[in-house]
């Protein structure tokens, strides 16, 4: 990994990260530290001035988000407050008035949601099963694929396939099956006596033009 937040950045990320990753009551999992990995995954892939830009923004939080805390209980950064106050800082940062301050958490949200919701786990506790999803997805699209080889492709908009294998209202059905198109009948045998008669070369009668040579002889003859 190119890209890491080291030093107090990172203090600083991992409290951002473990105030915005979600949380019920019932779920017992502690997705923070994961998150912040994929988070910092995530940045790597982004332009250095976004990099940098992220690094700025958390020490903007850790030492000016006290004054968007609507009960202004301490003025100790970010990273020294409970997880409680945190939150209290960050959506009163995320609900100003102001439009450029509710922006300035905007990226760090976006990443967050990304990288927390795409967990297994927290798919498994929200029933939704992307994985499994995507796999059944890859699969039909292969049946697809095939039942239109050698078919010309239709324009845009009409669907891919043909819609009398599978109604494109059930593309995104999970298990959905397109139908097969029936197999061609298999070609009839001859009987044997027809395959002799087919196969024994037919002579046309073909009627005599002139006299027979005997007669012609005797024509000559004379």
């Amino acid at each position: 990994m190119t890209f890491a937040f080291r030093g107090h950045s990172r203090l600083i990320a991992r409290a951002v990260v473990d105030a915005m990753v979600p949380r019920w009551p019932d779920f017992e999992h502690d997705i923070t530290d994961e998150v912040l990995s994929r988070v910092e995954r995530l940045v790597e892939g982004q332009p250095a001035a976004v990099q940098s830009l992220c690094v700025a923004g958390l020490w903007f939080f850790e030492l000016g988000s006290f004054a968007f805390d609507p009960r202004r209980a301490s003025i100790r950064p970010l990273t020294a407050v409970d997880r409680e106050t945190c939150e209290r800082r960050l959506t009163g940062i995320a609900h100003h008035p102001v439009a450029n301050i509710r922006k300035s958490i905007l990226l760090y949200q976006t990443f967050v949601n990304l990288c927390a919701y795409d967990l297994p786990v927290v798919e498994s506790y929200l029933g939704a099963e992307r994985r499994a999803w995507r796999e059944d997805r890859a699969r039909l699209r292969e049946s697809l694929v095939q039942l239109d080889e050698g078919r010309a492709l239709p324009p845009v908009p009409l669907p891919l396939a043909d819609p009398k294998f599978i109604n494109p209202s059930e593309y995104l059905t999970p298990g959905v099956e397109p139908k097969r198109p029936a197999p061609s009948p298999a070609p009839r045998r001859a009987r044997p006596e027809a395959a002799e008669a087919e196969a024994r070369p037919q002579l046309q009668s073909v009627k005599p033009t002139g006299k027979p040579r005997t007669q012609r002889k005797r024509s000559q003859g004379k």
